[in-house]
């Protein structure tokens, strides 16, 4: 078992019952280097959480489009662990759309043409339904689209396009989940899964409308409220995990 799923079991273990582990497991398909981490454990409550992430791997980033505003904070609550446990709230605040972007950045690494590129995180919605949607995608270091999901009055949509998208499911607002983005770069194929309750929600294939983008060498994983519009949606993210492998 990688490193990577080594931490995302113990992280997503309050998250997840062991039936569903599992199945994370057998989505990897192969021996996985682990290039993103955080988890906001060493980050200061009622903070924005650091921009370089504490411990393994060296180079990842938080990347947050504008620092000095109040639209991400490190809060600690038992959302995710009954005992309590730090996660990176993420709020729709009156803002310019520019200053809305949060992007977990993976360290620069050079990634081989068959590839397989895997981001995990663990999250919770409370969105308003007079607030913005959430955009939620797995992309390159300047925000380029592989694949993604779009979260808005209870609907949970897949991008298909540029500007499309396809409805896949719903969600619920105040329940854990766990997201899967799963990109096999010699097909230029991704696959999405959405864990909550107990209940996997699967995008299915996804050919991906920009390849070039999985080129990468800094996968990373976003987060926008893509509307021009204020409320009191917040989306709290508990871990997230990015990683890359190659078949054997």
């Amino acid at each position: 078992m990688s490193t990577l799923l080594r931490t995302s079991i113990r992280l997503f273990r309050r998250t997840l019952p062991l039936l569903f582990i599992a199945q994370i497991t057998i989505l990897t398909g192969c021996d996985n280097t682990t290039i993103f981490n955080d988890d906001f454990s060493a980050d200061a409550v009622g903070s924005a959480p650091s921009e370089s992430p504490a411990g393994a791997p060296a180079g990842d980033q938080v990347y947050m489009s504008d620092v000095d505003q109040l639209s991400w904070q490190v809060v600690n609550n038992n959302f995710f662990d009954a005992a309590g446990s730090n996660s990176l709230q993420y709020s729709n605040i009156a803002v310019a759309l520019w200053q809305r972007y949060l992007g977990m950045i993976s360290e620069n690494t050079n990634i081989p043409s068959n590839g397989r590129l895997l981001a995990i995180a663990s999250g919770r919605p409370s969105l308003s339904a007079s607030g913005s949607g959430l955009d939620i995608w797995f992309g390159d270091g300047h925000f380029g689209t592989m694949c993604g999901l779009r979260f808005k009055n209870g609907v949970l949509y897949k991008k298909t396009g540029n500007t499309s998208h396809q409805t896949i499911g719903s969600y619920t607002n105040n329940v854990n989940h766990v997201l899967i983005f799963n990109v096999d770069k010699a097909t230029d194929i991704c696959t999405i899964s959405v864990i909550a309750q107990g209940v996997t929600t699967d995008s299915g294939p996804i050919n991906m409308w920009a390849p070039a983008v999985s080129d990468t060498t800094r996968p990373s994983l976003y987060y926008n409220y893509y509307q021009d519009v204020s409320s009191t949606s917040k989306y709290f993210v508990d871990s997230v995990s990015i990683s890359y492998g190659v078949p054997e």
